[in-house]
């Protein structure tokens, strides 16, 4: 997403994530897998229209 206003992008890009970054990133992780296997199985056109976005949970 968009960083705060007045923070240059690439340093909030690059970055270290916040605290409620960093223990998000398990559920994250586990988005991610699924993503790649559903690129495997169906495509990326497939997967890009479940997982881009929304933030909804992904369509199966």
């Amino acid at each position: 997403g968009q960083g705060p206003p007045g923070r240059d992008a690439a340093s909030y890009v690059l970055g270290r994530f916040t605290r409620d970054e960093e223990a998000a990133l398990p559920e994250v992780h586990g988005r991610v897998a699924d993503a790649v296997e559903l690129i495997i199985r169906e495509g990326f056109a497939r997967a890009m229209n479940n997982y881009n976005g929304t933030g909804k949970a992904p369509r199966e």
